[in-house]
């Protein structure tokens, strides 16, 4: 553990001798510490070490490390603490530093779903409603609500915290609605990208954080097109939240008047102010979860569970804030439909595919295990959206390495889609729509019981282990009849899926009925 021993003395030297400040060192030695977690034996020892560590910093150095403990165990326990501290110390803390380690720890949920639990789920709302408060208090009158009888029945906003281009699931989410609303409802409508997903604005140390994509060339843009509709459109610029663009925004919709605003995304903090003006219907785009969000309603697709409404009570709200719905997405065209040959493989090979720009994280040493244990002739593994270097070192040890192949980021996924023979999703929350996709191919898809994935394909299509999946997996490669009877399922519910403007219309008519405004 020689490596390792001297990471965590060269950190507590750094931590001791700067407590103000996270210095480029001591993030060196957190990073040499993940990353040669596999050659440590006491993985307890070291985790205790790290947390006394935690204790010699001041702020930024407390919230880094306890972070660092958070990836180090995947304990929910650490970021737990973490939020206990700002909670302790809220008003010494920016406001868009709070912002920006609530985010952080929504994010960390999101990859690592074996440390989201009831307590943290419910505490960190609890911070995030506290944060909105705090925004707010720069507001007054930009915040009286408008009367029932001013709004304008005629007019929507489409609130969106990231627009990038129709690869993006997002992105085509809120183009979805939109056109849904145009068309279907006849209203005018405004897309607004707020630009708040993961801002940078107060960016602070902490481990493995992440960062969204800004797309600049959509500034100049005042209309998007999307299937044949164009649509009114307006970029805040990449430095969100900012107080004088909220002021503006505000105004905005004061001038406006909508009737009611969709935010696609959730907890931003321009719907978070605007909610306060006007009924918004938050529509998540993690249809398994329910988000923190200051919406007076939100989509989810599940049945709630009764601790969906514990936690809900815990926060303030009740089933009244859930409206239950399909998650409905409509897919890009396939341009041009791959062979397996095209992409370098045999005809008689047996092709799964995992997709999605983070299967370098999601994907787990246990999930490629799993695929190891495969006995599938002649087995290929296809990565879309994800480069190879990006699993290497979770594959090394496996067979099975010298048969994945990572296609990478394409402008044509269902293209390269339709060389799969199966979709195979690894525990996440993420890959609902690519999954759609693949079953609008007649590719049928094995996933477990958890995340966005298994909620969208239904029961036909999950089990309830790694164990049974290889089962699956097994019996597809073998079994024709079996297969071809899943790819007809798989088939009728993405037609299900992909026609569902109608029940999007019904879940807009419901929140409308529940807060008592005129369509």
């Amino acid at each position: 553990m020689g490596l390792v021993e001297d990471s965590i003395v060269g950190l507590a030297d750094e931590v001791t001798l700067n407590p103000d400040l996270v210095t480029s060192n001591a993030q060196m030695y957190g990073q040499a510490i993940i990353k040669n977690r596999d050659l440590i034996d006491d993985m307890e020892a070291v985790e205790q070490m790290l947390y006394e560590i935690s204790g010699y910093g001041k702020w930024q150095q407390r919230i880094y490390l306890l972070s660092l403990c958070a990836y180090f165990s995947c304990k929910s326990k650490y970021l737990l603490e973490m939020i206990s501290y700002i909670n302790n110390n809220f008003d010494n803390i920016s406001l868009s530093a709070l912002l920006y380690i609530c985010n952080q720890i929504g994010n960390i949920t999101f990859l690592y779903p074996e440390m989201l639990c009831n307590d943290l789920f419910t505490e960190r709302w609890k911070l995030y409603d506290r944060i909105m408060d705090r925004y707010a208090s720069f507001f007054d009158k930009e915040l009286q609500p408008i009367g029932d009888s001013n709004l304008n029945k005629d007019f929507v906003i489409v609130f969106t915290e990231q627009f990038l281009n129709t690869l993006h699931g997002p992105t085509k989410s809120t183009l979805d609605r939109a056109k849904i609303i145009i068309e279907k409802m006849g209203k005018q409508v405004l897309i607004v990208n707020t630009a708040e997903l993961n801002s940078y604005i107060g960016q602070i140390p902490f481990y493995n954080s992440l960062d969204a994509n800004y797309n600049p060339e959509l500034s100049a843009s005042d209309k998007v097109e999307w299937k044949g509709l164009n649509i009114p459109y307006f970029q805040c610029d990449n430095n969100m939240p900012e107080i004088s663009t909220i002021y503006s925004l505000l105004s905005m919709v004061k001038k406006i008047k909508p009737s009611f605003a969709i935010s696609v995304g959730g907890g931003g903090v321009v719907v978070s102010m605007v909610s306060r003006i006007i009924p918004v219907l938050t529509v998540g785009m993690v249809p398994s979860s329910i988000i923190p969000t200051s919406g007076l309603c939100q989509t989810y697709s599940k049945e709630l569970s009764e601790d969906d409404i514990d936690n809900l009570k815990a926060v303030g709200r009740n089933k009244e804030h859930i409206i239950k719905g399909v998650f409905g997405s409509s897919i890009l065209n396939v341009n041009e439909k791959r062979l397996k040959e095209d992409i370098g493989l045999k005809e008689s090979d047996f092709v799964v595919m995992l997709v999605g720009t983070r299967i370098g994280i999601e994907a787990d040493k246990s999930f490629w295990e799993m695929l190891d244990r495969c006995q599938v002739n002649n087995l290929k593994v296809i990565i879309i959206g994800c480069e190879l270097e990006e699993v290497r070192s979770k594959i090394v040890e496996y067979s099975i390495r010298d048969k994945v192949h990572g296609l990478g980021m394409t402008s044509d996924p269902l293209g390269f889609m339709s060389a799969a023979d199966l979709y195979v999703n690894p525990i996440r929350r993420g890959g609902g729509t690519s999954a759609v996709e693949a079953m609008s191919l007649g590719i049928p898809v094995v996933t477990t019981n958890y995340g966005d994935v298994a909620v969208n394909v239904g029961e036909d299509f999950t089990v309830n282990s790694y164990d049974e999946m290889i089962q699956e997996i097994e019996k597809y490669a073998v079994d024709t009849d079996y297969y071809r009877s899943k790819a007809d399922k798989a088939k009728k519910r993405a037609a299900t899926l992909l026609n569902a403007e109608d029940a999007f219309v019904d879940i807009v008519a419901e929140f409308a009925r529940r807060n008592n405004i005129k369509l």
